[in-house]
């Protein structure tokens, strides 16, 4: 096992469906009370209902088939302190190194939220053209390989815990070794970036203090009345258009050009 043992925590790559499955059931559940929910899928019983469905659908478009690379803490001990029969995943984070796309049947999303579908496959298109595109140009440029950290998703009963920042560093590094093993030697570098829509939560401080540099502020104003954050009036995600764009410190005054300051629909 490639991992990195911690008392009854341990990190490792993902090589299973089953913990795939695992972690998707994890976001699906996790992500309801999300910036992401909350800005576009206000109906609270429907966005219970599609927010698993939208997994499944993005592993099948982005991640599956060795497209990301998914790092996972695991634990063989409950809350209790007793061993548990099956290990289970605390946390995972998503680095996407593979930036091909498949088609896949939304039908079922539609089904289930039509409008809340419709919204969020826009704002993840606006996403792409906004921050993908531009970042991967930038790359190319540059000669290097793009990394996105996809998703990071944390068991509700570790949220208040320093789970999260305590193993991210390591889950990346982690990510690092099994993206040299897939590639082998390679002399091209490896562009990291994050995107970062939690506003209000600290979560730019967070990427400040590990030493990433914000290189672009962008608005998607997909309906009338949203606001940046940095409007004192602000009380709550689902009135924000914002979207940060984070990489190492080294990189920021190359990718700055790259994107225009405010984007809209």
């Amino acid at each position: 096992m490639d991992s990195s043992t911690k008392s009854s925590l341990w990190l490792e790559i993902c090589r299973s469906r089953e913990d795939w499955d695992e972690f998707l059931e994890i976001c699906g559940r996790e992500f309801v009370h999300s910036s992401l929910a909350q800005r576009y899928l206000p109906e609270l019983v429907k966005r219970k209902q599609l927010m698993p469905e939208y997994f499944r659908y993005i592993y099948e478009k982005l991640y599956s088939d060795e497209r990301a690379i998914l790092s996972i803490l695991k634990t063989d001990r409950g809350e209790d302190g007793k061993n548990l029969a099956n290990a289970k995943i605390i946390i995972g984070w998503i680095f996407r190194c593979n930036f091909t796309t498949r088609p896949v049947d939304t039908s079922k999303m539609f089904e289930i939220y039509s409008k809340g579908t419709e919204i969020l496959l826009k704002r993840d298109q606006w996403v792409v053209e906004h921050i993908h595109e531009p970042i991967k140009k930038a790359a190319d440029n540059m000669g290097l390989l793009p990394i996105f950290p996809g998703r990071i998703a944390v068991r509700s009963e570790y949220k208040k815990t320093k789970i999260m920042t305590d193993y991210t560093h390591e889950a990346a590094f982690l990510m690092m070794k099994e993206l040299e093993t897939r590639n082998g030697s390679t002399k091209r570098g490896y562009l990291l970036y994050w995107v970062i829509i939690d506003t209000l939560s600290g979560a730019r401080k967070l990427m400040s203090s590990w030493g990433l540099t914000e290189v672009a502020h962008l608005h998607y104003d997909f309906k009338p009345g949203l606001k940046c954050c940095e409007n004192p009036t602000v009380k709550e995600e689902k009135d924000v258009s914002c979207h940060f764009v984070f990489v190492q410190r080294s990189m920021a005054s190359s990718l700055r050009s790259y994107f225009q300051q405010r984007s809209s629909l």
